[in-house]
């Protein structure tokens, strides 16, 4: 019995490790293929708006709403999340979030007004 298990022991061992590596391959190609960077606008208690980027969105939110994701928003309050869109690449989100802020508040409004507007007809 005690051989028995010690095979069994071993067998499940050796196909974990191929399950592993199947998984690893799994995970990696779907990390190449899936956006996983976030560029987003919240609006503060004042009606100012915060433009960041994130890898997990719904994490910087929660971290926002506690007053811990941005010395910015924990200042204003935070309101709501208004505004976000999904990149490939932490690059792109990056250089998204800074043509956002140059751009001013004109922009960032139109960007928001559109995103609700499509949010209501999906609806």
């Amino acid at each position: 019995m005690l051989t028995h298990n010690i095979a069994v022991s071993l067998k499940c061992k050796m196909m974990s490790e191929k399950k592993k590596a199947y998984l690893k391959r799994a995970y990696f190609n779907a990390k190449n293929t899936t956006p996983s960077y976030y560029v987003y606008i919240v609006q503060c208690l004042d009606d100012s708006y915060y433009t960041g980027f994130a890898s997990d969105l719904a994490n910087r939110i929660v971290r926002h709403k506690n007053g811990i994701g941005s010395e910015y928003v924990k200042e204003k309050g935070f309101k709501k999340l208004v505004y976000f869109e999904s990149h490939s690449s932490e690059e792109q989100a990056k250089q998204r979030e800074i043509y956002i802020k140059k751009a001013g508040k004109p922009y960032k409004k139109m960007l928001v007004t559109e995103f609700q507007k499509n949010m209501l007809l999906l609806q």
